[in-house]
């Protein structure tokens, strides 16, 4: 018994050119400031959610304002209600350095977790980014 898979191989061959021709169009719809190693980037915001986070905050903070981007980075936290001193250590940072911003999300509405957080993150961003 044979069994004939020439529909077949036309079938994953009509899928393989699709797709081939998508990834041309999309490579060519792309700036010259897009492609990899051009001077030409986006503002980079790191989020940092932090709800009691005091132990690690300080260090966070400081490794990502050490990094090195050519656009410039923004670090936003948002403080999402923490009892402990979370806030003070992101006020202070953002005291001393004017590429860090904080959130203090109010009691009401903190600790509904973390997407509720990005959320918060997301709207700050788009103020700040105006």
């Amino acid at each position: 018994m044979r069994i004939d898979l020439t529909v077949l191989s036309y079938a994953v061959a009509a899928v393989v050119v699709y797709y081939a021709v998508l990834f041309v169009m999309s490579w060519r719809r792309r700036g010259d400031g897009a492609r990899a190693g051009s001077p030409t980037r986006p503002l980079m915001v790191l989020v940092v959610p932090a709800r009691n986070e005091e132990l690690v905050l300080d260090d966070t903070l400081s490794n990502l304002t050490a990094l090195h981007y050519p656009a410039g980075i923004r670090v936003l936290v948002v403080d999402d209600g923490s009892a402990d001193r979370t806030a003070s250590i992101a006020d202070d940072w953002a005291s001393r350095d004017d590429r860090v911003r904080v959130v203090h999300r109010m009691p009401d509405e903190a600790g509904k977790g973390k997407s509720a957080v990005l959320n918060c993150a997301y709207h700050a961003i788009r103020r700040w980014c105006q």
